[in-house]
């Protein structure tokens, strides 16, 4: 009976998601929308890397004028579900398919989260599930291109194995699993927005005496299981931010009926006065039902509270649903004043490079879901033992009830954000013409463009990019040799051309010279014919004697190693932790 509900809930979970993103499967070869251009452009250099070339996508030779994949932090090119979706279905088809993986597993998590630590009925668990996986937060970053906030899916399941882990030490193995597959998946702003969501819940789990030793020690387990898997990816991160820092400084602000509006708005001006940015980083329509539903139930977690027969997880479980819905809620809110929370996070290391606060209302969203569905089952509850003679046929009408207003709901919910979610209309990527050899272009129609750069074998130096990368000035046009001497006339270069890795040029030198390749320098670039140097930005090779040879110059950054090693540690031990007899 377990194994067929469990089926049928899997089941229900994929026809939801189907159902929310199916605009984006009419067509399955039409590219995104807004910022899907530029994921679909990542998803193809690293296609191209490992098809065309056999190489390992780190280096991106279509974009900037050169640039590091390996340090940027929304590469998701080692990722378990890229290397699932992406590289057997393709760009096109295979963003489809991560977007759709997704909203499965965020479906489930929350569901799961709803039933087993928050004890709810199971259409409350399905209106939880649905409206926070289908709100207008999802639908406009899903739609937008925001492919790295899909990673906050993640969260509700990732929530669950966190509270477990301190009844069982075998979930932290979990626990570090999927926060490193957000970093994986170049979650730069799921991974620190949930590890702070973590570290409230053990804050507030600690108030229980009975189970700080199992959480203290969930806590230390999982971090260290983190800190080795995501060394992959944590380490190259800090080292470009080290070198290209990103400071931000955005004094938003958000009032308590702007939130309301934000959670409420069934149409909105794409641009909303008086707010830096456009209403996408702002909607995240349920209704009024599940907002009502949630401020109903936050009285009802407050009521049980103080109730003394309620104690342990039941009791942390409570506590936390209120305070993380009041911190998110103040998160959300920006810079209202300058002792809400969001001023005082910036001022942490990293967290001051993450930008547009109103991001923070996907946990107000998961709280607010959570809490509406207690205010379901207590109101069920509470018109089912209102009579004493025919309280089945009470506990039956409340029980229908409780289940066509969680269907009211999602069908409000996807009448709104369906047109949100219909903008999967772009050409198809990874189409056209080859270039014999890569060069760089002017970019003429470039948003239009680039995505299809990588497939085309060509680049260019203009930049669409998180990080602030510099390019260099002296960069040349055209399908021409991408390679010079300095001084000209130590020689002549015959041949050159390059990989995604590499940068080779046949030359005949008369004296020592500089082979000026037509990309920027960057660290990790070596080469065996002579010493690497910037000139002017770009890459070049010192080479200190004359004759007739093959200069090469290969990008290898030096922490590659030793982050992979630690990677591989973190499965060991992740390995080891999952393996581990649960004490009685």
């Amino acid at each position: 009976m377990n194994l067929r509900r469990g089926a049928a809930t899997a089941l229900l979970a994929l026809g939801v998601s189907v159902a929310f993103w199916w605009p984006a499967f009419r067509r399955p070869e039409a590219s995104g929308w807004g910022d899907w251009q530029w994921f679909h452009h990542l998803w193809e250099a690293g296609r191209v890397a490992l098809v065309r070339w056999g190489e390992a996508p780190l280096w991106n030779p279509h974009h900037c004028g050169g640039v590091s994949l390996w340090g940027n932090p929304q590469w998701q090119l080692a990722s378990p579900t890229y290397w699932f979706f992406g590289l057997p279905f393709g760009t096109n088809v295979g963003h489809k398919l991560f977007v759709l993986w997704h909203t499965v597993v965020g479906w489930l998590g929350t569901y799961a989260l709803a039933r087993r630590e928050f004890h709810t009925s199971r259409a409350a668990a399905l209106f939880a599930a649905t409206a926070f996986c289908t709100s207008g937060f999802f639908a406009w970053h899903g739609a937008g291109g925001h492919a790295t906030f899909l990673a906050f899916y993640y969260g509700p399941l990732l929530l669950l194995c966190w509270r477990r882990a301190a009844r069982d030490l075998r979930w932290s193995a979990a626990v570090a699993g999927l926060l490193a597959l957000m970093l994986l998946e170049g979650g730069h702003y799921p991974f620190p927005y949930w590890v702070v969501w973590l570290a409230l819940d053990a804050l507030v789990r600690l108030a229980d005496r009975r189970a700080r030793v199992g959480v203290l020690r969930a806590a230390v387990v999982s971090s260290l299981l983190t800190a080795l898997l995501g060394a992959i990816r944590i380490v190259p991160i800090a080292l470009a931010l080290r070198d290209h820092p990103r400071p931000t400084h955005d004094t938003d602000a958000l009032r308590f009926a702007e939130i309301v509006e934000m959670l409420t708005a069934r149409e909105h001006a794409y641009v909303w006065p008086g707010h830096r940015w456009v209403w996408p980083e702002y909607g995240a329509y349920v209704g009024w039902m599940p907002l009502v539903a949630g401020a109903a139930g936050a009285l009802v977690a407050a009521a049980r509270l103080l109730r003394p027969s309620v104690g342990g997880p039941a009791r942390t479980g409570l506590a936390f649903l209120l305070v993380g819905g009041l911190l998110a809620l103040g998160l959300t809110q920006g810079r209202a004043s300058p002792l809400h929370p969001w001023p005082l996070l910036h001022e942490l290391p990293f967290y001051g490079s993450l930008h547009v606060p109103s991001r923070w209302r996907v946990m107000l969203l998961l709280h607010l879901v959570l809490l509406a569905a207690l205010a379901l089952d207590a109101t069920h509850r509470l018109l089912a033992g209102s009579g004493s003679r025919r309280r089945r046929r009470l506990r039956r009408w409340t029980a229908s009830l409780t289940w066509a207003a969680a269907l009211v709901t999602c069908v409000d919910i996807y009448l709104v954000t369906r047109p949100i979610v219909d903008r999967w209309n772009g050409p198809p990527v990874g189409v056209g013409p080859v270039a014999p050899r890569h060069h760089l272009v002017e970019a003429v129609r470039y948003l239009d463009e680039y995505a299809n750069y990588p497939h085309r074998n060509v680049g260019t130096p203009t930049c669409y990019d998180p990080l602030p990368w510099p390019v260099a000035p002296g960069l040349w046009l055209g399908d021409v040799p991408q390679a010079r001497l300095s001084p000209p006339d130590a020689g002549r270069v015959e041949d050159w051309g390059r990989t995604s890795l590499t940068v080779w040029a046949r030359a005949r030198l008369e004296r020592p010279a500089t082979v000026v390749f037509n990309q920027n320098h960057a660290r990790g670039w070596h080469s065996e014919q002579g010493r690497v140097v910037a000139d002017e930005g770009r890459l070049a090779v010192v080479v200190p004697h004359g004759g007739s040879m093959r200069v090469e110059a290969r990008y290898r950054p030096e922490e590659l190693p030793y982050t992979v090693g630690l990677f591989a540690l973190g499965i060991a031990g992740c390995l080891v932790v999952a393996r581990r007899r649960p004490r009685r």
